[in-house]
């Protein structure tokens, strides 16, 4: 994989191998979202979560919302027969609207959408951005580590 090669270069491997095993089933779909639902669907939703075999996902609005209820069976199948992801026992998905995209547009007008850390991942970033040479990886690190979502949730 492109991506990991470059991430490789600059983080340690103890540090990736940590982060990947925290990785739930949602992050792990979100990779793959399009290849499931196609790129356009893929577009306007995100799989939010995963828990007890009921995978939430959010949709932009009510149109979008209608199209994957539209597809929900082709899309349950899919997610049960994929390889990479342990949801066999997936049992429900629900829809719900509420998707945010910010104002960022790529080349075919597609709102991007702001990922969000878990907050053990934040902590292993912020742990290993301490031991990071490069002054502005660090810096990097410590802000996506510390992003103010993320503070809220470590302060409960």
């Amino acid at each position: 994989m492109r991506k990991a090669s470059k991430l490789d270069r600059f983080l340690p491997a103890k540090l990736l191998k940590t982060m990947r095993a925290h990785q739930t089933e949602a992050e792990q779909l979100s990779e793959i979202w399009p290849a499931i639902v196609g790129k356009e669907l893929a577009a306007h939703s995100t799989p939010a979560s995963y828990q007890e075999q009921v995978l939430t996902v959010l949709a932009e609005n009510a149109v979008w919302a209608s199209k994957l209820r539209h597809c929900l069976p082709d899309i349950t199948a899919k997610c049960r027969a994929h390889k990479k992801l342990k949801l066999a026992s997936l049992k429900t998905i629900k829809i719900k609207i509420g998707l945010r995209a910010s104002s960022d547009h790529d080349d075919n007008n597609i709102k991007r959408r702001r990922s969000k850390i878990p907050e053990a991942s934040a902590r292993i970033i912020l742990e290993s951005a301490k031991d990071i040479k490069d002054e502005s990886l660090r810096a990097s690190l410590e802000r996506l580590g510390s992003a103010p979502g993320i503070q809220a949730k470590n302060n409960k």
